[in-house]
């Protein structure tokens, strides 16, 4: 198995990145544009109503929890023709952050093509005259893509390696999701992510494909929001590692472990930033990705980037997409001045199970 392996890693490898193969991306998005209206012909407005629930059409809201039944959760979310959407204005007063819903101002749930899809987003504002409009527009925004969305499932990643394969290995798209976290006036840290399976008798191989959006102020502030200000983009960091799903339905699966990563180093070229990428110094399970700008940019790094990881098959009765994802990142922004600059560190940490 452990060959198997090794061969089906090559292959992801030579896969993405090799010219002669089939490469999965994720078209960069505009966040900063707002959309008065979905497609979905529904305009969703947060309120400051405690234990607030309304349901319209397909569409179920909860907002402004203190705690929330796990049962609940995961019933709602198992509906495919609903889409769900959780938010809460303050989340220091929650009774815990093991859930989703806990750890965000908003997040919302849904399914294409059978796949499920979890968005979350968490504010730097922290009252509610600037947060209700900010958690406004992120819901919209997700609604008005949900019929927009491209469909990165049932890819044939290894479809033209011949060289390590029969051609005929598929990685199907098992859940898809992003992050965006805020930092005014500084900038905002965003990620698209897809989780794909290639499935073995006893154990698979799993593949996260991300694209991170580290936006300075500056970029932000140019595109029309003007909460935030001139600061330019210098340096930064994303860190992926799989682990163990943590809630209260407990699935017989072993623990992940890491197999491979890419970009690295010298795979990767880009005019302005510098790349190095490697194994975490304090965590060998998880990997990093670190750029560096030579000077400040007015400019938003963007890197695709993906993080291998075998696990045990699950069992009929535990959902394959419930794997638990940590993401690390930081960004460093500065003012750009020559004489008596001024930098700012901003950094975040999230934990995505599928619930």
């Amino acid at each position: 198995m452990r060959l198997v392996s090794f061969v089906l890693v090559l292959c992801i490898l030579c896969s993405l990145l090799g010219s002669c193969c089939s490469v999965f991306t994720i078209e960069p998005k505009d966040s900063n544009i707002t959309h008065n209206e979905s497609s979905l012909d529904y305009v969703f407005n947060a309120t400051n109503t405690i234990d607030h629930h309304l349901e319209a059409d397909n569409i179920i809201i909860y907002g402004n929890y203190k705690n929330f039944d796990s049962s609940l959760l995961y019933s709602l979310i198992q509906d495919k023709d609903k889409i769900c959407i959780f938010y809460d204005l303050d989340l220091s007063d929650n009774v815990n952050d093991s859930l989703e819903i806990m750890r965000n101002n908003a997040v919302v749930y849904y399914y294409k093509n059978d796949i499920p899809h979890i968005h979350s987003y968490v504010s730097s504002s922290s009252d509610s005259k600037s947060l209700i409009p900010d958690v406004n527009n992120y819901v919209n925004n997700i609604l008005s893509e949900i019929g927009n969305e491209l469909d990165y499932v049932n890819t044939k990643a290894l479809a033209n390696c011949e060289l390590y394969t029969s051609g005929n290995e598929d990685f199907v798209g098992i859940r898809q999701g992003s992050f965006r976290e805020e930092e005014k006036p500084y900038g905002y840290i965003e990620c698209d992510y897809v989780i794909k399976k290639h499935k073995a008798d006893d154990v698979s191989l799993y593949v996260v494909e991300a694209r991170f959006f580290f936006t300075p102020g500056k970029v932000a502030n140019d595109l029309g929001d003007d909460s935030y200000d001139n600061w330019f983009n210098s340096s930064g960091y994303a860190k992926i590692k799989a682990k163990r799903v943590n809630n209260e339905v407990i699935f017989n699966r072993s623990a992940p472990v890491f197999k491979d990563a890419y970009p690295i180093n010298q795979a990767f070229h880009n005019s302005k930033a510098r790349l190095s990428a490697q194994k975490d110094p304090m965590d060998v399970e998880k990997y990093t990705w670190l750029y560096t700008y030579e000077y400040p940019e007015a400019e938003t790094y963007n890197p695709i980037v993906g993080y291998i990881f075998e696990m045990s098959t699950p069992s009929d009765d535990s959902p394959e997409y419930n794997i638990s994802l940590e993401f690390e990142y930081r960004m460093t922004v500065e003012n750009n001045r020559r004489i008596f600059k001024k930098s700012k560190i901003f950094s975040g940490h999230t934990f995505h199970n599928y619930y």
